[in-house]
């Protein structure tokens, strides 16, 4: 039993790796046909060379079959030989990229080794064999065997001949296998010449096939998929990037030869010279667009050009909407009617900015593919909880005659038309094209999300958009005696690195105006505790030419003064009225961003 433990732990682990293997798709080359014909026919050999154990134990009472299977043993020997020379062959010839699939030298070397199987097989059929066995030992021997022997001695000389003449054309792991296949097949020759009923040679191949699993080119197809689709897509953003490339190369080109001619030109009417400056100015515009939008294309690529989440006044964003159409309509002589859903929550968040960008994207890549006379931009407005689906359409005149549009690509082209898919994707904007009765609708549906916690569209725009500026050269004395909306002050002025300078009372108040620093401005709560020092603040007293003037004679200069007013309170109609600056409490970002804005840039 001990003799074939070998065997059958090799058979074990060859049957596992072919369920393994065979589990898997591969790439169908022609190294993977040559290692699936060995893996296979190598369970096979195991199974044939346990089967002579039992069949030459009993060869008196089964002496036809144990013929048949030492045999079969012996032409498994020259099968899997045949193959692993004709895998020397492929790995040692092959050169980078040649067609291994369509060469004439690797057919003729398949077809010399099947044509050397089958006779050399034919051979050890005829040739006699013996067999010993004395109850504990058995092994086959005699003229059948010496040939297959010297047979393996020759072909691997013929190994070795071809890897040292080869060398620099086989990769060292795909050398490694058929190196330690013939210093293995060397030990195991020289063991099985003293100790002849030691069976190594199937085990030995188990070995090998072990390793060029792990060393043969055998690259998962499911892998290989997913690379070759990212190269298509890659591919085709190169070329996308070459074709938009060469578009604001030609634009340019024809703008500024335009250009040129129109300032070196004579003219000798007025409608000679208005023609050619509308002409003029259609370049230039076309010119800007192609330049914003290579702008934004290379914003969105280089991944620095997130998603942001605002607040936002939905009739404000219509309405920049409708102001941003308009110029671009008259620019480009097209007339633009608009019917928007006006069944909208007034505020909701999202962001705003590429709303409109994206919107913009989409006229432009119309108005580059299309010859477009009259453009209707629809809003459909869906709630869904707490998600308002917005379905912006524009729709045109079906010009082309197209019908169902199933490849946009083959359909929409330009620099604009990048930009338009860049902006879709980031957002995750649904972007479809119907021809709906003669016409051709665009539609862009985008998800933003309801405020229902805000009941005041201004109040809904306090996290909005703030592009702050640098005022590290500007003082601001904040006068107010609650400490926790003072904090709030500080945090929401900090990104502009303005000097802040706090007051709490009356008396810390004029003590900072009588003191030797410069105040820029004095941002003044209207509720003070001791509102009595505050008389300037009376509702009764605004107006006054010699209240409004106390700050400056008690700083003894002119500070921007701007008072921070509680919502109701009676003063708000008077600083209306004298046109005083104030802030609607409760604070925010925007409101103070404005005041700064105002009196600082």
């Amino acid at each position: 039993m001990s003799l074939i433990l070998l065997q059958i732990t090799s058979l074990v682990y060859v049957v596992l790796l072919n369920i393994f293997y065979f589990m898997k798709e591969h790439i169908s080359n022609l190294e993977n046909r040559i290692f699936k014909c060995l893996l296979v026919s190598n369970v096979f050999g195991l199974l044939i060379e346990l089967g002579c154990f039992y069949t030459v134990l009993h060869m008196d009472k089964i002496p036809i079959i144990n013929m048949v299977v030492t045999k079969a043993l012996l032409i498994y020997y020259l099968l899997f030989l045949m193959i692993y020379t004709y895998y020397v062959f492929v790995v040692a010839f092959n050169e980078k990229n040649s067609d291994l699939e369509n060469s004439k030298f690797f057919y003729t070397v398949k077809c010399v080794c099947i044509v050397l199987f089958f006779v050399l097989s034919a051979i050890e059929i005829f040739l006699p064999m013996e067999y010993y066995n004395d109850g504990t030992y058995v092994y086959s021997y005699g003229v059948s065997v010496r040939f297959l022997q010297t047979v393996l001695i020759i072909v691997m000389n013929i190994w070795l001949i071809i890897i040292v003449w080869k060398i620099k054309n086989i990769s060292m792991k795909q050398y490694l296998p058929i190196f330690i296949f013939l210093i293995l097949a060397g030990i195991g020759g020289a063991i099985q010449m003293k100790y002849p009923y030691m069976l190594l040679t199937t085990p030995i191949e188990t070995l090998v096939i072990f390793l060029m699993y792990f060393t043969i080119e055998n690259p998962d197809v499911k892998l290989i998929k997913e690379l070759t689709t990212t190269n298509d897509l890659l591919e085709r953003e190169k070329d996308a990037t070459v074709n938009s490339m060469n578009n604001l190369s030609s634009s340019i080109d024809a703008s500024l030869t335009k250009l040129l001619q129109f300032g070196n030109k004579h003219y000798n009417s007025d409608e000679e010279f208005i023609k050619d400056k509308e002409e003029v100015q259609k370049y230039s515009v076309n010119l800007v667009n192609e330049i914003k939008s290579s702008i934004e294309l290379s914003k969105i690529e280089s991944g620095k050009y997130p998603l942001k989440n605002y607040k936002y006044d939905t009739k404000e964003l219509f309405e920049e909407i409708r102001e941003l159409f308009d110029i671009k309509a008259t620019n480009d002589k097209v007339k633009i009617t608009y019917d928007f859903d006006n069944n909208i929550h007034p505020v909701l968040s999202g962001d705003d900015e590429k709303i409109k960008e994206t919107l913009i994207s989409l006229y432009s890549t119309i108005m580059a593919n299309f010859e477009v006379k009259d453009i209707l931009l629809k809003l459909d407005v869906y709630e869904l909880g707490v998600v308002s689906r917005l379905r912006f359409s524009m729709i045109i005149d079906n010009t082309k005659g197209l019908d169902k549009i199933e490849d946009y690509d083959k359909v929409l082209s330009g620099l604009e038309y990048n930009v338009l898919k860049k902006l879709v994707e980031l957002q995750k904007i649904k972007f479809t094209i119907n021809n709906v009765d003669g016409k051709l609708e665009f539609c862009l549906t985008i998800n933003q999300r309801i405020e229902k916690d805000y009941q005041e569209v201004e109040a809904s725009i306090s996290n909005k958009r703030v592009e702050y500026f640098d005022l590290s050269s500007k003082n601001i004395l904040l006068v107010d005696d609650n400490k926790d909306k003072i904090n709030n002050l500080i945090l929401l002025l900090e990104p502009y690195h303005i000097n802040i300078t706090v007051a709490y009372d009356y008396t810390e108040f004029t003590n900072l105006l009588y003191g030797d620093n410069h105040y820029d401005m004095v941002l003044l709560d209207d509720m003070m505790p001791d509102s009595s020092e505050f008389y300037w603040l009376d509702a009764n007293l605004i107006g006054n030419p010699d209240i409004s003037n106390k700050i400056k004679r008690m700083a003894g200069y002119s500070p921007n003064v701007v008072v921070m007013l509680t919502s109701g309170n009676e003063l708000e109609s008077k600083y209306k009225t004298y046109k005083l600056d104030y802030i609607m409490k409760p604070m925010d970002s925007n409101k103070l961003h404005n005041i700064l804005k105002k009196y600082f840039k």
